[in-house]
């Protein structure tokens, strides 16, 4: 299934049930067009929750706002269950950029992934790091080959131990 955040393509974490490619172009797993449609479902603004200090939203984007504190802690996460019945690829993607962030890429700036798998075992800390001093919308992947069926992913926008700001899309 693919799950579109907030019905914008800008934000995307898709399960493969349908044909679904890296950035490269590479197809992973070929499906009907009727398997890739049906797997797109939005996910409702109200899943968003707060990490540490939360966000604030201005239209379509979340901003999170550290200031001058360089140890503020502040994100986006949504939880989505999956209970997949076979291990299959996951993909998350988002735009982010920051305004006068401080420090060096790292999971700190990110879009983080954790994943419990149906047997209760974890796998933690998947990220794609965004540049902290850029300006411009910079887009980030996540892709989990996972090795067995993923029942939970918790999807995360972080923007933690860096003064700034950042905005996510």
């Amino acid at each position: 299934m693919r799950v579109l955040f907030a019905g914008m393509v800008a934000a995307v974490f898709a399960c493969v049930s349908g044909a679904w490619a890296v950035q490269d172009g590479t197809v992973v797993k070929r499906g009907s067009a009727a398997e890739r449609d049906a797997s797109l479902r939005p996910l409702a603004d109200g899943r968003a929750r707060a990490y540490g200090k939360g966000f604030t939203r201005d239209g379509a984007v979340y901003v999170c706002d550290n200031g001058a504190d360089g140890k503020a802690q502040r994100g986006v996460s949504w939880s989505i269950e999956l209970n997949q019945t076979s291990a299959v690829p996951v993909v998350a993607s988002a735009f982010g950029r920051s305004e006068g962030a401080d420090g060096a890429p790292g999971g700190d700036f990110s879009i983080y992934l954790d994943l419990q798998y149906m047997d209760g075992t974890p796998l933690w800390g998947q990220i794609a790091p965004f540049d902290s001093d850029e300006a411009d919308w910079q887009r980030r992947d996540v892709v989990v080959t996972p090795e067995k069926p993923i029942k939970r992913v918790s999807y995360y926008l972080l923007f933690r131990n860096h003064a700034g700001k950042a905005f996510f899309k």
